[in-house]
């Protein structure tokens, strides 16, 4: 291995107890880094050295990790300082290092973990990149690698990109034992279901991935919900990926898991676009996806019909392209997001004007057959457009027609802020659009479900919480007033802004640190008494932030935010200063004592040249630093 300089990695083997471990990583303190359990590992011609070091530069402790980066590659330029261990522990796991360089300029640094399955395939995490400097930070990654690539993991301290000199100290891979969540006010808000809504036409839930398990997640998903969705646990892409083979293990422990709590299940198991890639192949013929199709349909549904807690199953979803209102169909490969299952064909018998695909009547066949105990719904993904929904009402018909049972409809509710201030294809106000489409599911029957509600903070609306609240409480308010004429039922998608994707646009009801946002306490007072206005309910914070400068390019202002902790309230002292790429300080934001809260600082680049500069808090032994762009 290039710049593996000889060095043995010993593999730490522990025992998971019930006690978490502190520190998994073979080592940690560096006493003995040149040979023991640590390694270097070069890509692209690059080289460097490992060395011990002492004296006025170590860190901490006696001992330090020096790092020598003394050839950057022609290709990938990266030399990383590895670790591994064996058998990691369940759940959540922290990777945290102090680090710092011996250089001048700002040196870009990042954490990453390698995870490898007991049959040798690798899944890559990795951290946010990090500016380093003189001063010794202390970084922090926090993941849930998959319960599958837990097999081995190897640390990775990516450091490559510069030839310099890095120091390393107090590195720790451990479970990541969190300090009690942080409860909010007021009632929860199963609690508040339950005394308020006593006839059962209100279900309000939460999705959640089996990969955040054991974390703040599950523990608010279980204290807040008394309905629940597993996310992607129970879809074909896990349960039945290739022909023959079955996975039941996630979708069996989450009917357990609900069970234990007193949850009911939304079985989001939809004939779908989330498919296996053995099915998007486009070698696939309409024969042998018909025949995956019912495998799957039929074994999901004979093995779930009589479990007690499993109220619905989305029988298919996002059958209607979101974009042109057609019905959404394949594309070439596999890595695309695609819908193959209309190569099985479409009924041309039923109207010359409505031509549906046949993978729609097949899956509710059998789920009508297999699950009679299960109510089924069609699930489509979108906005109020009508001529999407005006196909799905068609569906309905249809489907109908053909003598099979449909329970009810789901909306996504995938929204950006301000979405209850927005008009449909038609000039239609969205709220009132949507309170006229749950309308016509109770006039004809159907329950209404909004199935995967997420507010998203993103094209200039990053930190507008009080707005993100207010579409929160929009929809919700119009879904609770139509619960007297029929079945309703909400489910905001994942539970904390850091779960699942599009987590940098903050789409949910908890931060990071599983604290509320205005957002749900805007849910919470609708559930409470119906109330049209939302306060501004902001918490104080519970951990230090350094968040990324909006815009960003910029000219020539821009907004940085930062936060301190509540557990500071006698003050701290704060410094914000930006820094050009050669370590020389262009400006001093924040010079002072600051108490615990949220602050935001206007920064204006008028005195200064196009560019790339760096913006670094210091707030006591708190130290992080991000880049900005300035484009004149």
């Amino acid at each position: 291995m290039t710049g593996k300089l000889n060095i043995i990695a010993l593999l730490l083997l522990f025992t998971v107890t019930g006690v978490a471990q502190t520190n998994l990583v073979t080592n940690p303190g560096f006493e003995d880094s040149v040979s023991v359990g640590w390694w270097l590992n070069a890509w692209g011609g690059a080289t460097g050295i490992l060395e011990n070091e002492t004296g006025s530069n170590v860190i901490s402790g006696n001992v330090s990790a020096k790092v020598t980066v003394t050839k950057v590659g022609d290709k990938i330029e990266k030399i990383s300082l590895m670790s591994s261990i064996v058998n990691a522990p369940e759940g959540e796991l922290i990777l945290t290092v102090v680090a710092r360089t011996e250089s001048a300029m700002f040196v870009p640094f990042k954490l990453s973990l390698k995870c490898q399955s007991s049959d040798g395939s690798k899944k890559w995490y990795g951290g946010d990149e990090v500016l380093l400097t003189t001063a010794p930070q202390r970084i922090k990654f926090i993941v849930t690698p998959d319960p599958a690539y837990r097999d081995s993991i190897f640390v990775r301290l990516s450091c490559g990109l510069n030839k310099t000199t890095y120091i390393f100290d107090d590195v720790e891979l451990r479970k990541n034992v969190q300090l009690p969540l942080p409860i909010p006010t007021g009632r929860r808000l199963k609690e508040i279901v339950a005394d308020k809504y006593p006839d059962g036409n209100l279900y309000i839930g939460g999705a959640m991935l089996s990969n955040v398990w054991e974390t703040y997640s599950e523990e608010i998903l279980n204290n807040e919900f008394s309905y629940v969705t597993p996310a992607n646990d129970f879809k074909q892409t896990y349960i039945h990926p290739k022909p023959d083979i079955y996975q039941w293990d996630l979708s069996d422990t989450w009917v357990e898991k609900a069970k234990t709590n007193g949850q009911v299940i939304r079985m989001h198991s939809p004939i779908s676009p989330q498919c296996s890639k053995w099915a998007k192949d486009d070698s696939r013929t309409a024969e042998e996806l018909l025949q995956n199709l019912e495998e799957y349909v039929t074994a999901l549904c004979q093995r779930y019909n009589d479990k007690d807690n499993i109220l619905w199953m989305d029988v298919v979803n996002e059958t209607i392209d979101k974009t042109t209102g057609e019905w959404f169909g394949p594309k070439p490969g596999t890595d695309s997001w695609e819908n193959p299952w209309t190569i099985i064909g479409f009924d041309t018998t039923y109207s010359e004007n409505f031509q549906p695909p046949l993978y729609i009547k097949r899956a509710f066949e059998l789920a009508n057959k297999y699950a009679p105990n299960i109510k089924q719904i069609i699930n489509q993904h979108g906005t109020m457009n009508d001529a999407a929904w005006d196909k799905i009402k068609l569906l309905v018909k249809y489907l109908r027609d053909k003598g099979l049972r449909v329970d009810g409809i789901g909306f996504q509710a995938h929204v950006d802020v301000g979405w209850e201030n927005e008009t449909n294809d038609n000039g239609i106000n969205n709220i009132v659009a949507l309170g006229n489409l749950i309308d016509w599911a109770h006039e004809n029957n159907l329950e209404f479900h909004i199935t995967e509600n997420n507010v998203f903070l993103r094209n200039g609306n990053e930190w507008k919480w009080e707005e993100q609240a207010n579409t929160f409480q929009a929809i919700l308010q119009t879904l609770i007033s139509k619960r007297q004429s029929g079945v309703v039922t909400w489910n905001v998608w994942m539970i904390r802004d850091c779960d699942g994707n599009m987590s940098s646009a903050n789409p949910v009801l908890f931060k990071e640190d599983g604290s509320a946002k205005p957002a749900y306490y805007a849910v919470q007072k609708v559930l409470e008494d119906g109330a049209t206005a939302v306060e501004n309910f902001e918490q104080l914070p519970v951990v230090f932030s350094l968040e990324q400068n909006f815009p960003n390019p910029f000219n020539p202002t821009t907004t940085i935010k930062y936060s301190i902790p509540a557990e500071l309230h006698n003050g701290i002292m704060v410094q914000l200063k930006v820094y050009d790429m050669l370590g020389r300080e262009v400006a001093t934001l924040v010079n002072k004592k600051q108490n615990a809260g949220f602050y935001n600082v206007q920064f204006d680049a008028s005195n200064l040249s196009t560019g790339v500069y760096v913006y670094r808090l210091q707030a006591g032994n708190y130290i992080a630093s991000k880049k900005l762009l300035l484009l004149k």
